[in-house]
């Protein structure tokens, strides 16, 4: 039956459920279990779409030919193909494929398995093909299989299967130019057509994987593709060929001549059965043997230019057709043949043309080796050889492919110009016929081989007339294609010895060779005395060297040639010493170039390094004026700012020595706080913050004072925060710029390798950042929160960019979170603050944010610098529960409210307070935290504030003192 029924997905589904219930493979069903399967299928799927038995019937010639052709690619049937193979566009791609194969395969009524007719043509007879409608109609009936199996493709989405028009779009817009494809390969095929699920393999003349000549090929083979090609076929039959081989039998010679009268001559089978021995004519001016073919189907004449082989003699065609007329007599014929006498391969008289193709795809399968894989068997026919001519030609990409065109019978140009031509000139298939006989340059003329270096000719044209017996009176001595049997009996006679070598003694062709040359006494006057065999060798000999000499693709080189070698080589040789000259300059250049390049970058730095070190000089000059200048004017004021009022007197106090003397120390200590660089006296100088805070409330006080009892004309001392080193911006811009950013800014212009105060860095206009009083205070911040060795680090050059970001993101959150602790927050409980807020409200590390908190932070605690700022725990016997850090404020509100006579106390204090040398035990500071815990790692102006709060702590001890032995006097 041509039906093959299909199984649907039902099959899979309960091969599925029998997997899952008995946990492992179903046994193979029985034909009787699997008949009723398909029976039951077969009534569910009609049940499903309405498919009658007649309609389901109908699809199984196209599925058997798609199960053909899968099983020809070693695919699973349309049953078993799954759902991963058709994704998406697989399953447009696959039908594709398969649309290809059927538009390039004739596919016959009636087909085998392998696409072969069931019932043998009779002779003469041809083979019905199913036509493109048809084969259409198949491709349909299979997509609509497949969308009974599987339903939810995207392909067959909103469509419905009962409506016939329903395809997918895909295949509406391929069908048209499907059904055209196949109809014009019809169209063009002839008797040649090999049958067959198998594509057509090239049988190339030589491949490149065949060993060298003389060595054995090792067994057993590994790769038949590589093996197999027209060199070793021929050679296969020249090994069968025998002397004594009947009249009338088709010798393995024979069958060669047909393979390499095909290749060269890039014709059909059935044209080389008309190839016409009297239209062949000897051309010596080209160097040829003109042997005209004719095209069948446009009944036209092409001229084909035999042209002998560059390398051996297997396939050369003018050895090949000599060993046919000197061994199996294919020269000769019988009166029976006197009608066809002309014709060059009698056998193929009488035959159909798909006989012809027939016999020659038998001699090539026929003479495989052993153990060739079925498929490659098939694949290689009589359309093999043409298909490897012509691919050669064209491979050529040197040549122009009109001129294998004009050789095949082929359109030329394709143009007007092909009426044009004449076909028939020699000239126009010579360049082909070059290619295919390989030779490399496909202008270059070549010699055929001759014996005209013979003296006694007339030996030569004895030897001629018992080697070939020939029946055309042309063709015999002194006939007009005397010269064609004369290039023929060279080189049959110049590859004697080749031969001998490569097939040994008792080869059919050597064999008749030596057998002619005893049979006429061969003899040379050159060689006197040689047996008839010896001087067949000679002739051999010199026949093959004269061929290599005039042939200049062959010829070896001579003494000039060595000469004008030697004079080659020696001029490249100093060409190559120049050029190492040369490479050997350019490298001692490149590293002289390097030299001085490193050379000047050093010196560059060190003048970069010296211009920067006199500016900062200069800078910490002027800084120093200013700082004297301030501090003459403090002074000043100090020495001519009027005396404290007392508020509970209504009495204004003047102001002692001691208190103008101790508020002159005050001053020079804030100022040398704020602005000192180490320059003058290389220390600097710290106040504490609660003596900052005192000294600010008191000035505050003592001008308000004045105001009130209307000595507003007399000058007051300024504030601390309006000192004259301090430049108070307003202006706005520069949003979201962060710490980091500061610091990058600050790295890239080398502010860092001054080892200067962050604070006192130059300020540049210039540079985006408009807000001079927040940039130095973020800057100050950042110092006292940055390690140790990220300062180390920032001092250094050429640190790489993403080293100097990180550093400056490590320091900005820990700045980030020094802010917070100096406004006496909890870091952990901010954070969890900040983390519950909206992304945009949260807190940033800005330097305007962070500057503005400095600025805060610094009002709060009455100071301009955070470095005297002492983090203190909360005291547990702290007089008055207040912390350490309000005492001296406390001490110094409770000063202003005293009377007159403990004001005189107050001064015998303060003069105690001077000479004392040690606090006592009792009033000892409780335990502080400083802010080298956050980063402030221990430079002069620690140890200055360390010694501000021995000093306070002392005062506070002699006022202890002088506070006690006033209660005891009491």
């Amino acid at each position: 039956s041509l039906c093959n029924t299909t199984v649907s997905c039902a099959r899979r589904k309960k091969r599925m459920s029998n997997s899952n219930i008995s946990g492992s493979r179903p046994a193979a069903l029985t034909a009787e279990e699997r008949e009723e399967v398909r029976r039951k299928i077969r009534e569910t799927t009609r049940q499903f779409d309405g498919r009658t038995v007649n309609t389901e019937n109908g699809d199984g010639p196209a599925i058997r030919l798609f199960n053909i052709y899968r099983k020809m690619r070693d695919m699973c049937p349309l049953d078993e193909i799954t759902h991963e193979e058709i994704r998406e566009d697989f399953l447009q791609s696959m039908m594709v494929e398969f649309m290809g194969f059927l538009s390039t395969t004739a596919i016959p009524f009636n087909c085998d398995d392998e696409l072969m007719p069931r019932n043998r043509p009779a002779e003469g007879e041809s083979v019905r093909v199913v036509i493109a409608s048809t084969l259409s109609k198949y491709v349909g009936r299979i997509i609509r299989c497949i969308w009974r199996l599987f339903p939810s493709h995207p392909d067959f989405a909103e469509l419905d299967i009962n409506k016939q028009t329903d395809v997918p779009d895909w295949w509406k817009r391929v069908r048209p130019g499907f059904e055209k494809t196949i109809d014009d390969f019809h169209r063009h095929m002839d008797s040649t057509y090999t049958f067959g699920a198998y594509a057509v393999r090239p049988l190339f003349l030589k491949n490149r994987y065949n060993p060298r000549a003389g060595q054995p090929i090792a067994e057993p083979i590994a790769d038949f593709v590589s093996e197999i090609d027209l060199h070793s076929i021929c050679k296969g039959l020249m090994k069968k060929a025998s002397v004594n081989i009947g009249q009338g039998e088709i010798g393995p010679l024979q069958q060669r001549a047909w393979l390499v009268w095909l290749y060269h001559c890039l014709d059909r089978p059935s044209e080389i059965k008309f190839i016409d021995i009297r239209s062949w004519m000897h051309i010596p001016a080209l160097g040829t043997v003109n042997a005209p073919t004719t095209d069948k189907k446009t009944k036209k004449k092409y001229s084909c230019g035999l042209v002998p082989d560059k390398h051996d003699f297997f396939c050369d065609i003018l050895h090949v057709t000599a060993a046919l007329f000197a061994v199996e007599e294919g020269a000769y014929r019988t009166a029976a043949q006197k009608s066809t006498e002309s014709f060059l391969f009698q056998p193929f008289h009488g035959k159909s043309d798909n006989n012809v193709a027939k016999q020659i795809t038998a001699v090539i399968r026929e003479n495989l080796p052993a153990g060739t894989p079925t498929r490659i068997r098939n694949e290689l026919s009589c359309r093999s050889v043409r298909y490897a001519g012509v691919t050669t030609v064209l491979a050529n990409l040197t040549m122009p492919s009109r001129f294998g065109s004009y050789r095949s019978g082929h359109a030329g140009t394709g143009s007007t110009m092909d009426s044009y031509t004449d076909l028939k000139n020699v000239i126009l298939s010579l360049p082909g016929g070059r290619v295919l006989a390989r030779w490399n340059d496909y202008k270059r003329e070549v010699v055929l081989p001759s014996l005209l270096f013979v003296s006694d000719q007339e030996m030569v044209h004895k030897f001629i007339e018992q080697l070939f017996l020939m029946s055309i009176p042309a063709m015999r001595r002194g006939g007009d294609k005397y010269g064609v049997t004369y290039a023929l009996a060279s080189s049959f006679v110049m590859y004697h010895n080749m031969v001998t070598d490569l097939l040994g003694m008792d080869d059919a062709c050597s064999t008749k060779a030596r057998d002619v040359a005893r049979r006429v006494g061969l003899a040379d006057p050159r060689w006197s005395g040689l047996a008839p065999e010896e001087v067949l060798k000679k002739w051999s000999q010199e026949a093959l060297q004269n061929f290599r000499n005039e042939n200049v693709e062959l010829a070896r080189a001579g003494s000039r040639m060595n000469e004008f070698s030697d004079a080659i080589n020696s001029q490249g040789t100093r060409i190559v010493e120049i050029s190492t000259e040369i490479q050997a300059f350019r490298q001692e250049w490149r590293e002289q170039r390097d030299q001085d390049n490193a050379r000047h970058a050093r010196e560059r730095s060190l003048l970069y390094d010296r211009i920067s070190s006199l500016k900062t000089a200069l800078q910490q000059k002027d800084v120093h004026i200013q700082r004297q200048e301030l501090q003459i004017q403090r002074l000043k004021n100090a020495f001519i700012s009027p005396a404290r009022p007392d508020p509970s007197a209504g009495v204004v106090r003047q102001r002692d020595e001691d208190d103008m003397t101790m508020d002159s120390r005050s001053s020079r200590r804030r100022l040398d706080t704020d602005e000192h660089t180490g320059e003058d006296t290389g220390e600097e100088t710290s106040v504490p913050r609660s003596a900052s805070a005192a000294s600010a409330s008191t000035a505050g006080r003592m001008s308000n004072s004045s105001t009130t009892q209307g000595n507003s004309s007399r000058p007051t001392l300024p504030l601390e925060h309006n000192n004259l080193t301090r430049g108070v911006s307003r202006q706005g811009g520069c949003k979201n710029k962060n710490a980091s950013g500061v610091i990058v800014y600050c790295y890239d212009n080398n502010k860092f390798r001054n080892n200067l105060r962050w604070r006192t860095f130059e300020y540049d206009k210039t540079s985006g950042y408009k807000e001079k009083s927040l940039w130095q205070n973020c800057l100050e911040l950042c110092e006292l929160a940055a390690s140790e060795d990220d300062k180390q680090k920032l001092a250094r050059t050429n640190l790489p960019q993403i080293e100097v970001r990180q550093t400056a993101e490590r320091i900005e959150t820990a700045a980030f979170e020094l802010i917070w602790t100096l406004e006496g927050l909890n870091i952990a409980e901010e954070k969890a603050k900040e983390s519950k807020k909206n992304p945009s409200q949260r807190k940033k590390p800005t330097y305007q944010a962070m500057g503005r908190r400095v600025t805060a932070v610094k009002t709060s605690n009455g100071t301009r610098d955070l470095a005297s700022i002492q983090l203190e725990e909360p005291a547990a016997a702290a007089p008055n529960n207040l912390d350490q850090r309000d005492q001296p404020a406390a001490a110094l509100e409770a000063d202003e409210t005293q009377t007159e006579a403990t004001q005189r106390g107050v001064a015998q204090r303060r003069v105690a307070q001077r000479g004392a040398t040690q606090p006592t035990q009792a009033t000892q500071p409780t335990q502080a935290r400083t802010l080298a815990q956050f980063g402030f790692n221990g430079d002069a102006r620690r140890r200055n504030v360390e010694q501000m709060n021995r000093e306070f702590d002392e005062r506070r001890a002699a006022e202890a003192a002088a506070a006690a032995a006033a209660a005891e006097e009491e």
